[in-house]
């Protein structure tokens, strides 16, 4: 995650998260913002790690905010 986020912008960071999000959500989303995060593509496969997938984004948004 971090290794993403290292040397954007807040927009940018902020677009990835909405992307991030809607992935993890299953909700239509643009990959190529996601570089590296798209490896969580299929967690809706395990739906007990979609928590997980979830957390570092809330810490994130609350650190940007």
């Amino acid at each position: 995650m971090i290794k993403t986020l290292i040397g954007k912008t807040i927009d940018e960071i902020k677009k990835i998260i909405d992307n991030y999000e809607k992935m993890i959500n299953e909700e239509e989303y643009n990959r190529d913002i996601l570089e590296e995060l798209i490896v969580y593509d299929e967690i809706y496969k395990q739906p007990s790690r979609k928590r997980c997938a979830l957390l570092p984004i809330e810490a994130i948004k609350k650190i940007i905010n």
